[in-house]
């Protein structure tokens, strides 16, 4: 055989195949949308927050719905990695967090498909996204890498583990507050006056409904003595009710980072034992 002759020919061959590769070969969704290729909705579809569905292991999920893009023809492969970030255009809502990858494909008789993944709560006292929430998918993920990188990196090394979703969850959360790295006192004061502030916020149109309903019940009290009375609640047994809601929630999850947490963790990382939060050991509650 000549060599000199076929050569070429080999080589053109191998050159095809890694452009055609590179077009229709494995690609991550963000880069497939960065250029155009295709289009993504998503849409929550049910399921529940971590420590909000009396005792199931059912984590949120949402649907993807992805379509190729009007021009594009052949095999298309996308893979959504897990730790891909997902935001919500409602003020006030958090963002989420996929704990799985998951692999889709188009091509010229499927182009579209439709997939429902598992996600985690990012924003620990963010509010929860609705069924109804306008969901959207970054082209880049640049403005949030520096910021979740090591979450991200956490939920990819508990996909291949065995931890319950809630366990899971709490895991996520330890490490986007950088709770693990913070002695446990710290994180106990942390943890409440987030709560505080949560729910005061949240107490602030029932403040306003007693008002309305005290107006009704004693009309003949001037703006003024509604406003005195209101008052009078809210440094009462207002704030001794935030106070005690918020220090009762801060132990709660002080115990779930302590055991279910912390199984979690122990599958992505071998150096528990020697980070401030569980350096003494689990602390009696």
């Amino acid at each position: 055989m000549k060599l000199g002759k076929w050569l070429p020919w080999g080589l053109v061959a191998v050159l095809a195949a890694v452009l055609l590769y590179q077009r229709y070969g494995p690609r991550e969704l963000a880069q497939a949308m960065a250029k155009g290729d295709v289009q993504a909705q998503v849409a929550m579809v049910g399921g529940e927050r971590a420590g909000e569905s009396g005792g199931s292991d059912e984590g949120m999920r949402v649907a993807l719905r992805l379509t190729r893009s009007e021009g594009q023809v052949g095999r298309m492969s996308l893979t959504w990695p897990a730790g891909s970030i997902i935001h919500s255009g409602n003020p006030g809502e958090q963002r989420l967090l996929t704990t799985r990858t998951v692999a889709l494909v188009l091509d010229d008789a499927t182009p579209t498909a439709t997939v429902e993944v598992e996600v985690y709560c990012l924003d620990q006292f963010a509010l929860t996204p609705t069924l109804s929430s306008p969901l959207s998918l970054p082209n880049d993920d640049g403005t949030d890498s520096e910021e979740t990188e090591p979450v991200r990196k956490l939920a990819q090394c508990l996909e291949n583990g065995s931890a319950s979703y809630a366990a899971r969850q709490f895991a996520i959360w330890m490490s986007a507050g950088k709770f693990v790295e913070q002695e446990r006192t710290v994180v106990r004061e942390r943890l409440a006056e987030a709560y505080r502030s949560t729910l005061r916020t949240q107490a602030e149109g029932k403040l306003q409904v007693l008002a309305e309903t005290l107006g009704e019940q004693m009309p003949y009290l001037s703006a003024a003595q509604l406003d005195a009375a209101v008052e009078r609640y809210r440094r009462g047994r207002f704030e001794q009710e935030i106070e005690q809601t918020a220090l009762q929630q801060a132990d709660r999850d002080l115990q779930a980072f302590d055991g279910e947490a912390r199984s979690a963790l122990a599958q992505c990382r071998d150096d528990l034992d020697t980070q401030p939060f569980y350096a003494g050991g689990s602390a009696p509650m």
